[in-house]
């Protein structure tokens, strides 16, 4: 076992025992393959901003961030929140919450006496520690520091509790930050001064792009919505959002909790191939974290064999048909593992190839956006599967009439793969975006 060092993904290179063939197992730099992170932070508890997000979020199939201060529940904001009002919120789990302190003071202010020290415990541990009990749902893993202001005590403080701080400069994050980096993430403010408040969604939209481009991690920070300040329209909101889902094929839209766990994972994990034949492929992915907090699955991207045209990837009870990508001459499926689980067991199916030449049987086309209508022109039994382009299957129906309708309202928006099988040979497979 060989380790690459300074690369996004720790990977060993097995030679197996029973083959001619290497297994090469990474960790992908963000979950789902996708190319870039986009992480939306919502400051200080405006409940009209995170109704309004809420139910965009819901529509868009979007996640984000809320950054609270548990002395601004009950009163400070207007209008007043609850602590009701937030659980509401988190219910219907498009949301994670931030450490935002429990007064909104500068750490810096807080005098460097035993009353100080006791003080700034109580803004840094003490708070986290009420958001636990409150949001019961919660991690409470990362902060953000109020007006970006940080001091060493504040720092030994926020490494001792939290895996993250939202506290530095604008711009954008590494998909591999530092230990130094996890506590002074870069973010970009919503806060064009110079520009008409029509521009605002454009100028904001660029950073997506840019992201995407460089493969890099953007952390949004807003505040409320309307006319002040610190404020963006809910109409450009509503385009920003828009051209976020619009992008989700190449950008993973995780919350700064989600993403942190992702990554501080994949940067502490170790893959090990368990054992390997021709038919059958079985690794194994650990990590030495808190494993309470840090549960989420990892992406794998594994190099199978020439001949595997179709995968099965079993973990425990959870079973999974994949499709094999070429790259590069070489097979690979991507699939997600839980560390600490069972083995990975990635198996050789025996059907026909995907990648069949034979000649369409077939009509598709759409009607609306719920459903995809087949046309077989034949009245043999048909298997429809629909693959996400990491190869997981989102969907299987079979075809009994040459005219079937398929219910497709639980898809995202995006590209997928549809294969059509009879008697387990593959007709075909074709590419269909549903936009």
């Amino acid at each position: 076992q060989s380790v690459a060092a300074n690369q996004f993904v720790r990977f060993f290179n097995n030679e197996t025992t029973t083959g001619n063939y290497t297994i090469q197992t990474t960790i992908c730099p963000v979950k789902d393959n996708k190319s870039a992170i986009y992480t939306f932070t919502s400051d200080d508890g405006f409940t009209n901003a995170a109704e309004f997000f809420n139910n965009e979020f819901k529509r868009l199939d979007l996640r984000g961030s809320l950054a609270l201060v548990a002395n601004w529940i009950n009163g400070a904001q207007t209008p007043a929140s609850t602590w009701d009002f937030w659980n509401g919120i988190l219910a219907d789990g498009r949301f994670d919450i931030i450490n935002h302190s429990k007064t909104h003071v500068k750490f810096s202010t807080i005098t460097n006496t035993q009353v100080g020290q006791d003080s700034l415990h109580n803004e840094i541990i003490g708070n986290q520690s009420v958001f636990r009990t409150k949001f019961p749902t919660q991690d409470i893993i990362t902060i953000a520091n109020p007006a970006v202001v940080n001091t060493d005590a504040a720092d030994v403080l926020i490494k001792q509790s939290h895996y993250a701080a939202r506290n530095g400069s604008s711009g954008y994050n590494s998909l591999n930050p530092t230990d130094a980096e996890w506590y002074k993430l870069k973010m970009y403010a919503n806060y064009f001064v110079s520009l008409s408040r029509p521009a605002y969604a454009f100028e904001i939209n660029k950073h997506v792009d840019n992201i995407i481009a460089n493969k890099q991690w953007l952390i949004l920070l807003t505040h409320g919505i309307g006319t002040g300040a610190n404020a963006m329209p809910d109409s450009a909101f509503t385009k920003h959002f828009e051209h976020v889902a619009s992008k989700r094929n190449d950008i993973w839209i995780a919350t700064l909790g989600e993403a942190t766990k992702y990554i501080r994972q994949r940067q502490n994990a170790s893959i090990i191939t368990v054992d390997s034949s021709a038919t059958s492929i079985s690794i194994s992915l650990t990590h030495t974290l808190d494993a309470t907090i840090f549960n989420a699955p990892l992406t794998l991207k594994t190099k199978v064999p020439a001949g595997w045209s179709s995968v099965t990837v079993t973990q425990g009870s959870n079973t999974t048909e994949l499709m094999p990508q070429t790259e590069n001459g070489e097979l690979y499926v991507y699939y997600n593992a839980l560390p600490n689980g069972p083995a990975s067991i990635l198996t050789k199916n025996t059907s026909t190839a995907i990648n069949s030449k034979k000649k369409p049987t077939h009509q598709e086309y759409m009607i609306n956006k719920q459903t995809l209508v087949v046309d077989m022109q034949s009245d043999q039994p048909t298997e429809l599967k629909i693959f996400n382009l990491s190869g997981s299957l989102c969907l299987s129906q079979w075809l009994v009439n040459n005219k079937t309708d398929v219910n497709i309202s639980r898809l995202t928006r995006g590209s997928y793969v549809i294969q059509l099988q009879q008697a387990n040979q593959a007709l075909e497979c074709f590419k269909l975006a549903f936009l």
